[in-house]
């Protein structure tokens, strides 16, 4: 796996999601740490730098990358101008969202589960940029048919985003349950903000490709795949 690069006038972005090809990435799933930390070092020597990883909890807070402690409690990363450690989330069903300004000198990622996107995490990343004109990439996560949720969920994009949100919800075949489309509901916060998504189409589903990617619905104990952008003067 090579990282994708955009090159602006100002630097250049480089970011990748990864699969189950480069191993668990999680600390916190059982693993052998020892195993754990030769994955993510080679992942920072594909990037070409050290890589800022978070203590994930499923909220709203995006830090500063380049001068963070080991693992802080947080679900984003925005790098600025300068700042050349690469930052990562990981995921195992939930979203990710990779944004980069067009001017190439500012990147950031968010773990996007429901709760944090409901909660407005890509636009607290957002809120970090400088720069206005900016594109993002979608990591892997469930396809609609295995985002079962209850209507609460729904009511919280609702409280978020309006009625549109409701476009990104059809109904289970499970009475009392709603279908959730995770893409979707990004694309439109995105948009809403004139966000470019560079990748259109939707990675194949978490929970369909058990070859491909860790999946927490479908195996409950699992390993992680991760997200991880970074820039370069």
């Amino acid at each position: 796996m090579q990282p994708f690069e955009y090159q602006g006038p100002k630097g250049t972005v480089r970011w990748l999601h990864t699969t189950r090809d480069q191993g668990n990435l999680g600390l916190h799933v059982g693993d052998d740490p020892i195993v754990v930390n030769k994955n993510r070092a080679k992942l920072a020597q594909l990037m070409g730098t050290d890589i800022q990883w978070l203590n994930q909890v499923h909220g709203d807070v995006v830090l500063p990358a380049g001068e963070l402690s080991d693992a802080p409690d947080a679900d984003g990363l925005y790098i600025g101008p300068g700042i050349e450690t690469a930052a990562a989330v990981m995921t195992a069903d939930c979203l990710s969202v990779v944004i980069f300004s067009e001017q190439g000198n500012e990147a950031g990622v968010v773990h996007a589960g429901w709760r944090g996107l409901a909660a407005g995490i890509i636009a607290r990343l957002l809120g970090q940029f400088e720069g206005r004109d900016l594109r993002a990439s979608l990591g892997p996560t469930l396809c609609q048919k295995h985002f079962e949720v209850g209507p609460e969920v729904e009511e919280a994009f609702v409280a978020l985003m309006g009625g549109s949100a409701n476009y990104a919800f059809i109904d289970s075949p499970n009475a009392g349950k709603r279908l959730g489309d995770l893409h979707q509901l990004a694309s439109m916060q995105l948009g809403a903000f004139g966000v470019e998504i560079i990748d259109e189409s939707p990675l194949p589903c978490t929970y369909c490709t058990p070859q491909q990617y860790f999946s927490y619905r479908r195996d409950q104990q699992t390993g992680r795949q991760a997200s991880i952008v970074s820039i370069r003067g």
